[in-house]
């Protein structure tokens, strides 16, 4: 299933709105465009049934594990079916925190608050019972967003993200930031949540031998996970990408294996990453041609290195 995974990243982006897709077309596309084995194995995901794969390639839950789209996410999130994800992980741009583009698009905070509203009402119609909420807030709106999240969700918790960025970009005018705050809401009563364990760093008896040995529950204040620094072998072009191993941690927590998670802002595409190397369905979505497609290399040569790993 990871090579037809890979190949239908291509798949869905150029024939996805078609009315009619011939087999020859399939099998002609898939030898030309599958990054990862280049074969017409990577058709088998569509051999039964093959005339009826405009549909498949439209559907938001057709069999495939990634499915990426360029474009609005707005206008995108409203063809996803309701009730239909299992989480939504998310780093919405933030207003005017940083200098790109995404980051200024809106006149004023009023706006701003107003388009954060819209997606989370779409949250609120696309997300299954007992699905969680992940999203990534500044904190300078936090408590903005959240009150939003509050008349659609419940809160689980604030999870303070401290990043340990190692320089001053305040010129000593004020204190330096240190800490993004994690909005984590869930929709239902018994939402999933699977309980990580982490091991302190202390060679104290009661962690090594004792009753902690297996390590404790993670809390709510995670210091372990910096931020990416400069020089990373994993830092891409994009100003605020994340963690790999911090995405993976939030797939863990909020959702089980071949759950379907849903980020309508994937940027560079480490909420995708995670989900390839953990096991869960992906949805992305990406605005920025050029972000798009380092998502896109990226998430692929997770699938290609997965794929290795299991032959």
């Amino acid at each position: 299933m990871q090579a037809n995974a890979c190949f239908n990243i291509t798949i869905m982006e150029t024939l996805g709105k078609r009315k009619e897709i011939t087999e020859d077309e399939l099998i002609k596309f898939s030898n030309e465009h599958c990054s990862a084995c280049g074969s017409q194995r990577c058709l088998g995901a569509f051999d039964e049934d093959w005339r009826e794969g405009c549909e498949i390639f439209n559907s938001i839950f057709s069999d495939n594990q990634i499915q990426l789209y360029k474009g609005d996410c707005i206008e995108m999130l409203k063809e996803i079916p309701g009730r239909s994800v299992d989480c939504v992980i998310c780093d919405l741009p933030y207003y005017k925190v940083v200098k790109d583009d995404f980051d200024n698009q809106w006149k004023t905070m009023s706006d701003y608050l107003m388009w954060i509203e819209h997606i989370i009402m779409q949250y609120a119609r696309v997300t299954k019972e007992n699905s969680n909420i992940f999203l990534f807030t500044s904190r300078q709106y936090n408590r903005y967003i959240c009150n939003i999240l509050d008349k659609y969700f419940t809160e689980r918790r604030v999870i303070i993200w401290c990043r340990k960025r190692g320089f001053n970009t305040t010129r000593g005018n004020a204190l330096a930031s240190g800490y993004e705050p994690i909005c984590y809401y869930s929709k239902g009563r018994e939402p999933v949540f699977n309980n990580l364990k982490i091991k302190p760093d202390t060679n104290r008896k009661e962690y090594t031998e004792g009753t902690l040995k297996d390590g404790i529950t993670l809390s709510d204040v995670w210091t372990d996970i910096p931020a990416l620094p400069h020089n990373s072998k994993e830092k891409t072009i994009h100003p605020t990408q994340k963690p790999i191993s911090l995405m993976e941690r939030i797939v863990l927590i909020g959702t089980n294996e071949g759950d379907v998670v849903l980020d309508n802002c994937m940027g560079s595409g480490s909420t995708g990453v995670a989900c390839v190397n953990t096991g869960r369905r992906f949805i992305g979505m990406e605005n920025n041609a050029e972000y798009y497609m380092i998502a896109k290399q990226r998430i692929n040569t997770a699938l290609k290195d997965k794929t290795q790993k299991l032959f």
